[in-house]
């Protein structure tokens, strides 16, 4: 699929959406990762968002934490995945 297909497609599927919150998330996406770029008869500066982490991925973080605390999801602690882990690796 070429990069205009893509566009067109995603374009339909944001059309058809009806989920308030997964609009806000993909509106989110755009804005934490747009760039800027002025030009003018000297040059050109871009702003890039620093931000190494965006904040949607933070609400996930605290959407899933919430299930947790809810006993919505299940954890595992750190010494039960290194064994799991060791067991599948056989290390």
């Amino acid at each position: 699929m070429d990069l205009n297909q893509m566009k067109i497609e995603l374009i339909h599927k944001i059309n058809s959406c009806e989920d308030e919150n997964l609009l806000r998330k993909i509106e989110k996406v755009f804005e934490e990762n747009v760039s800027e770029v002025n030009e003018d008869e000297v040059g050109y500066s871009a702003q890039i968002n620093k931000n190494a982490v965006p904040e949607w991925h933070y609400e996930i973080l605290e959407e899933e934490f919430e299930k947790y605390k809810r006993g919505e999801l299940t954890a595992s602690t750190w010494n039960e995945v290194d064994k799991k882990l060791q067991e599948k690796y056989d290390i």
